[in-house]
């Protein structure tokens, strides 16, 4: 796995995922994941039909996890830009230098960006 450049120093990457235990018909797993170029990520889920429970999520440390936005706006919000699928894959696009999750801390007033982390996928038909 690759190193992780962690934005707030209060993090700390668990050496062992939290528990996940999901009822899908597919689970990509953790993939490591920065913003730095442009990238299509593409998952093949081979379900055989579209999916129609998606959940995308984003995690800094893999114990604390994101859902990921379903829809973007330039300035507004964090990545993935677009998400499509067919009934043999899911492909997520992300735009180099946007966050790919930010958190709201409602006790501090002050958000907290991420840029690296992972990303996990999970489907069902």
């Amino acid at each position: 796995m690759n190193q992780l450049l962690r934005e707030d120093p209060r993090i700390r990457v668990r050496k062992t995922p939290a528990p996940f235990a999901p009822q899908s018909g597919y689970d990509s797993g953790w993939w490591v994941i920065d913003n730095r170029h442009h990238q299509n990520v593409s998952f093949d889920h081979g379900l055989g039909v579209i999916p129609t429970r998606v959940a995308m999520l984003f995690s800094p440390d893999m114990e604390t996890v994101f859902h990921l936005p379903g829809s973007w706006n330039v300035g507004n919000t964090s990545n993935p830009v677009s998400v499509w699928m067919t009934d043999k894959s899911m492909t997520m696009a992300f735009a180099a230098n946007y966050p790919l999750h930010a958190r709201w801390d409602a006790s501090t007033s002050e958000w907290i960006y991420w840029h690296h982390g992972f990303l996990r996928v999970v489907l069902g038909p």
